[in-house]
């Protein structure tokens, strides 16, 4: 890394090309036009001059931008953005994605607005996006996902979620209600320190390793015969190792499971009485 003594000017003398990130409040992390020639990314200010440039090493952590533009001349498989600024956002009119990333991250950076529309990366593997102030899981994420992180934002729903094979982490959002989601393929779900009350018709599958839900304290719980093994099976939350199963509490109505779900209550690790409904996930409709 190297902090320029000098202002590069990447445009022809005499052309007078606006600065796409004229109305950033700080430095904007972006790739080619206006990096010096070679440069795989750097970070501009508001009137386009470089004032930061990553050397050999490629700086795959970067934090305290202010806004994200174009990065398509990015040939590095990893990057992760943090600690940004106040008025962090995404350049919706430049923003873009190298088709190299494998790994992508917006740590601490609360969004000025909501997440614009994004083309994301097919080769992407895993995908942080931490306290950021978001409202809705983004659109469009692609089918390689296997580590999807949103802890600490304000979702409400799972709409758009990916069907994360590894890890699943929501914790801390403001998820009040988990109903008809596909866990199947999921081995870790983080739901730690939501408001979570209901968990209807979530399927799990015996890939499952941890259902982590501390804080979570449910009223009404209904998973299919499928769900309730693979959830019975997971020892006690172990810490160390991230293995188990961990809730603070869960309650059922027996008369509600028997006469509207057509289930019945079994008993979770001996302790907590779930309402067990008659079908399993791909059986058919479960009501």
């Amino acid at each position: 890394m190297l902090r320029l003594l000098f202002v590069h000017l990447p445009l022809a003398l005499g052309v007078a090309t606006p600065c796409p990130h004229a109305n950033a409040t700080g430095d904007t992390l972006t790739s080619g036009t206006y990096c010096t020639p070679g440069v795989a990314v750097c970070r501009v200010n508001a009137l386009c001059s470089e004032v930061w440039r990553s050397v050999s090493p490629l700086t795959t952590k970067i934090a305290g931008l202010a806004s994200i533009g174009n990065l398509s001349s990015y040939e590095g498989t990893k990057l992760l953005v943090q600690n940004c600024s106040s008025g962090f956002r995404l350049e919706q009119t430049t923003l873009a994605l190298p088709p190299s990333l494998t790994v992508f991250g917006l740590e601490n950076c609360p969004m000025q607005a909501q997440m614009p529309s994004v083309s994301w990366p097919l080769s992407l593997t895993e995908l942080y996006l931490s306290n950021g102030s978001l409202t809705a899981i983004p659109k469009g994420l692609p089918l390689s996902v296997e580590e999807f992180w949103m802890d600490g934002n304000q979702i409400a729903d799972l709409i758009d979620a990916p069907l994360a094979t590894k890890i699943l982490s929501v914790e801390r959002n403001q998820l009040r209600v988990l109903k008809d989601v596909d866990l199947t393929q999921t081995q870790k779900a983080y739901f730690g320190g939501n408001p979570l009350t209901v968990l209807s018709h979530v399927h799990f599958s015996k890939s499952l390793q941890l259902f982590k839900c501390n804080g979570c304290n449910f009223v009404l719980f209904i998973v299919d015969t499928k769900s309730f093994q693979a959830l019975d099976a997971l020892p006690e939350f172990d810490p160390d190792t991230q293995l188990g199963l961990l809730v603070d509490s869960i309650k059922s109505d027996a008369a509600y499971c028997a006469n509207t779900v057509k289930g019945t209550i079994k008993m979770l690790h001996a302790k907590y009485p779930v309402c067990v409904s008659g079908a399993s996930f791909g059986d058919g409709l479960v009501t």
